[in-house]
């Protein structure tokens, strides 16, 4: 009867762990991508440049994952919206996912397209930064940046304070296993013993 109370603690442990990972991830689910009319409603200015240089810094985010933000400078040669003027250089902040979790959550990947140096795009623009997924279209068959996606499994090898307290906790459990086996084997012996 005692171990049946404490299997069904243990699934309702684990069941709710579940649905807090759910909701967690469904949280953080992809934006959804915005009409070109949602695009042109929404931005505060539209512009058609070419990118001239570019600098981007990698930074951790949540549950392992890791971002690129990139800040794009571009020469507006086209101004569809908004009151940036033809000549104008502005920077355009953007950022890509570059390595997922390796907890099976959704997440958000940023940009879909982000230009190479020498690329025409329209940007369609939320201040300083491009709306995403969609707020960047690469024109005239230009080039996109290449930002690699790396393995979610490298976040193990680079937190070494993530394997110390998971290989503690298993001893702790493997411990607990063995002298709760141990104490069970002497209680079925004395019993023997006792009949």
């Amino acid at each position: 009867m005692k171990t049946q109370i404490t299997r069904l603690k243990l699934c309702g442990l684990l069941g709710s762990l579940a649905i807090n990972l759910i909701m967690v991830g469904t949280g953080r689910a992809a934006s959804r991508p915005l009409s070109i009319e949602e695009l042109q409603d929404k931005a505060d200015f539209v512009v058609i440049g070419t990118v001239r240089t570019y600098h981007a810094q990698i930074r951790p985010a949540l549950e392992y994952e890791e971002r690129t933000y990139v800040q794009l400078d571009v020469t507006v040669e086209v101004v569809e919206k908004g009151s940036v003027k033809v000549g104008d250089s502005i920077r355009v902040g953007c950022w890509r996912l570059t390595r997922h979790s390796f907890l099976p959550l959704a997440t958000d990947s940023g940009q879909r397209q982000i230009p190479a140096v020498g690329s025409r795009a329209r940007f369609f623009m939320n201040g300083e930064s491009a709306f995403h997924p969609n707020g960047i279209e690469v024109i005239d068959g230009g080039a996109f940046l290449h930002l690699p996606m790396r393995s979610p499994w490298t976040a193990l090898l680079e937190w070494p304070l993530l394997l110390i307290p998971t290989a503690g906790l298993a001893l702790i459990g493997i411990t607990t296993a063995m002298i709760y086996r141990r104490k069970r084997m002497k209680r079925e012996v004395a019993g023997r013993s006792s009949s």
